[in-house]
């Protein structure tokens, strides 16, 4: 194991997307994690079936994303779910504030700027920590995505 990992409690599928639910397979087959949450949207393909069995076979529970904080020892991760509206499987993607000691990450999946400008309108303050704040811009290209579209985050901080 690259990792040393030797437990999984929850696994986290930001959308439905092969590209986000494809890794988690053997994860989920290896250490059965108890939980397994998503965005609720069923998705369409192979490897979403795939990772269904696997968390089926492996006795995990699935759970809807809501607004919810969940304790992971010192790990926080509180979940945004997709604000309502969003029409596909990107825009709906299920958004993690990981936190650990001063650290924090937030997550957003491939989301688009249709959920990136309704989350910034609803939950500013959450969002509008500068010094701390990390997104990744995965789909930044194809989407348009860009920082001018992220005002929290600072750039030197991607």
């Amino acid at each position: 194991m690259q990792y040393q990992v030797t437990s999984l409690n929850l696994v986290v599928a930001s959308h439905a997307d092969s590209d986000h639910i494809t890794g988690p397979v053997p994860a989920v087959q290896q250490f059965k994690p108890k939980y397994f949450l998503n965005n609720g949207l069923a998705g369409t393909t192979q490897i979403w079936q795939k990772l269904l069995t696997a968390a089926k076979q492996a006795g995990t529970q699935g759970l809807i994303a809501r607004s919810q904080v969940i304790n992971l020892g010192s790990v926080k991760l509180t979940v945004l779910p997709p604000p309502p509206g969003m029409k596909n499987q990107n825009t709906n993607s299920v958004w993690r504030l990981v936190q650990y000691g001063s650290f924090r990450a937030l997550m957003t999946g491939d989301s688009e700027t249709p959920e990136t400008k309704a989350w910034l309108k609803q939950l500013p303050r959450l969002l509008s920590d500068r010094s701390t704040c990390t997104r990744a811009f995965t789909t930044a290209q194809r989407t348009g995505t860009g920082l001018a579209d992220w005002p929290p985050c600072d750039p030197r901080t991607l």
